[in-house]
């Protein structure tokens, strides 16, 4: 899938993916009581595209790395003459591994071995190969900021998702709490139950109360580390990522690097402000990781569920104790919108924005304006659907163990039926 996409970012122009937030409200007319499992199957779809672009743009990264490597290995090679015949076999089975990936072929890059065995040759071939790579290069760019473009609006959707699929986890958590009214009225004993989707609730090895609450509690934790602080820092670096990047443009050689440094470190407060949430394990065995600047949703090193999903039924308590950290996790979701919203817009305006200041040309040699270009364009919004997705299967799961947990009760009128009745007329 991955590979595929790749090519078609490399053929074909980016279409339109923009976000229709009323067609979530029509979805929801439509599907009437089983809107919520609806609405739960579109946002794990739209979940799953955004993860899709953001693997494209990862493999994106790693084979435009990989060339400017070789880009830098041709040049070293230049000051011997350029490379030999068996410098060039190493060389072409390199950008071979790379240019694979892209469905380009080696040899539209670099001249045959047998073009290095000249003095001459050897330098006007590795000259040739050099600069093919790096036209490669610029096109790589070109398709990850159209991958970019594709992946900021993917998350734009996915939150218009999420935002009408809340809606309808607020209304099944009424609902519920409606029938934890009629259990407790009509009494009982609570039966033993199968948990539902048990892995999507576990911690460790364990469903139980304890560890069911425990991550439940975890996960409001991440849920207003990334969806609160962590959303406004980004925001305020994205927006600001412009400015720093066309002062660097315009800086002095001297001054060149110190203004690089500057867009380097721009979201690094904002990678800060998880370290507090940083490997805590939440429902589902999840973890946030931060690693050389990066932040992603993992599974939890060590940890993962195989136990058995047998349990008893909630208590009336544990049922509303579940049920209030589903609506603290809900409506913090809920409110959080409008700044979700903003990063979304601030990320695609933003990439337009770098286009146009990349097109200048820098006042200082340059030398550094791919390393720059990356540094400006890092994706780290997608963390923030992640985590969002997780948290919206993570609430559904719970108001299906809460009522799985309600139907199991029953009252003692419906434990005596089948109970042989006294005849009438029998002495009682």
């Amino acid at each position: 899938m991955a590979r595929a996409l790749l090519k078609q970012y490399l053929v074909a122009s980016l279409e339109s993916d923009e976000p229709n937030p009323e067609e979530v409200e029509e979805v929801e007319e439509e599907s009437g009581v089983e809107s919520l499992e609806y609405a739960t199957l579109e946002v794990e779809e739209a979940g799953e595209e955004v993860e899709e672009v953001m693997q494209d743009i990862e493999d994106l990264e790693e084979v435009e790395e990989g060339l400017e490597a070789i880009v830098a290995d041709l040049e070293a090679s230049l000051e011997q003459g350029g490379l030999d015949p068996v410098a060039a076999v190493f060389a072409t089975h390199a950008i071979s591994a790379y240019t694979a990936r892209l469905g380009v072929e080696s040899a539209d890059l670099i001249p045959s071995v047998e073009s290095f065995g000249g003095d001459t040759t050897r330098t006007v071939s590795t000259e040739s190969a050099m600069d093919k790579v790096k036209d490669t290069i610029k096109k790589i760019w070109a398709t990850i900021k159209a991958a970019m473009e594709k992946a900021a609006k993917a998350i734009a959707d996915f939150f218009a998702k999420i935002f009408g699929g809340v809606k309808k986890l607020e209304a099944r958590s009424k609902a519920l709490k409606a029938k934890i009214a009629e259990v407790k009225k009509a009494g009982g004993k609570a039966g033993d139950i199968k948990v539902p989707n048990a892995a999507t609730l576990a911690v460790g090895d364990k469903v139980d109360v304890k560890s069911i609450t425990d991550g439940l509690t975890a996960l409001n934790d991440t849920v207003k580390a990334v969806a609160g602080g962590y959303t406004d820092e980004v925001t305020k670096a994205t927006e600001s990522m412009p400015g720093l990047v066309a002062a660097w443009m315009g800086a002095s050689e001297e001054e060149a690097p110190a203004k690089k440094e500057a867009v380097d470190k721009a979201y690094d407060s904002a990678l800060a402000s998880l370290e507090k949430v940083s490997g805590e394990v939440v429902s589902g065995n999840k973890t946030i990781a931060v690693k050389e600047g990066k932040v992603s949703l993992e599974a939890a090193e060590g940890k993962g569920f195989t136990g058995d999903a047998s349990m008893t039924a909630l208590s009336t308590a544990e049922m509303e104790s579940v049920l209030k950290a589903v609506d603290e996790l809900v409506d913090y979701m809920g409110k959080r919108k409008a700044a979700i919203d903003k990063l979304s817009k601030a990320r695609q305006e933003v990439i337009k924005k770098l286009d146009a200041e990349f097109k200048k040309e820098p006042k200082h040699p340059g030398k550094d304006v791919n390393a720059v270009m990356k540094g400006a364009q890092k994706e780290v919004s997608a963390i923030t659907s992640s985590v969002a997705g997780h948290a919206f299967s993570v609430a559904r799961s719970a108001l299906a163990l809460v009522e799985v947990s309600a139907n199991s009760y029953k009252a003692e009128d419906d434990k005596k039926e089948g109970e042989e009745k006294p005849a009438e007329g029998d002495d009682k």
